[in-house]
């Protein structure tokens, strides 16, 4: 079983219309900070990869810090965002290797394509959203979640 199944029963199948807190997340420190907040909010959140993360961090790899921070906090609730960038090849890939939810950001033509090969698979293409915390932009991550998910404004956490 894939990371994404056990997890799954947090996200309904219209993610679109769902709002949850989303966490930018860039190594198994910032997952497991960002798993062991939610848990101590009892808030679901949205675990995005870094924007373009099909170049900078690979698929694999983001499956594997997620599934080494889920053996840390399993009751902590979230659903994860894999983004693709503007690369049709990796989405595909990605898609094909399991992945319920990804970004991407092409042209109207090739992303029309992608949503109809996406929903044979039950891949949800999901945007960035407009607020988001990105642990790599914080210089105490633990606090930035627990304020970002409490609402509270910190300057630099």
């Amino acid at each position: 079983m894939g990371i994404f199944q056990p997890n799954a029963r947090y996200c309904g199948s219209d993610d679109q219309g769902l709002i949850k807190p989303a966490i930018v997340i860039h190594n198994l420190a910032h997952a497991e900070e960002a798993l062991a907040g939610a848990l101590a909010a009892k808030r679901q959140i949205l675990l995005f990869s870094p924007k373009d993360a099909a170049s900078v961090l690979g698929y694999e790899i983001f499956i594997g810090i997620i599934e080494e921070a889920t053996k840390i906090y399993p009751d902590s609730k979230f659903c994860t965002v894999f983004d693709c960038g503007d690369k049709i090849g990796i989405a595909l890939a990605v898609i094909r290797a399991g992945a319920k939810r990804i970004s991407f950001k092409g042209n109207k033509q090739i992303l029309a394509k992608l949503f109809s090969i996406s929903s044979g698979y039950g891949v949800n293409i999901i945007e960035w959203p407009a607020t988001y915390l990105d642990l790599n932009n914080a210089k105490n991550p633990k606090i930035a979640i627990q304020a970002y998910l409490n609402d509270v404004i910190y300057e630099n956490a």
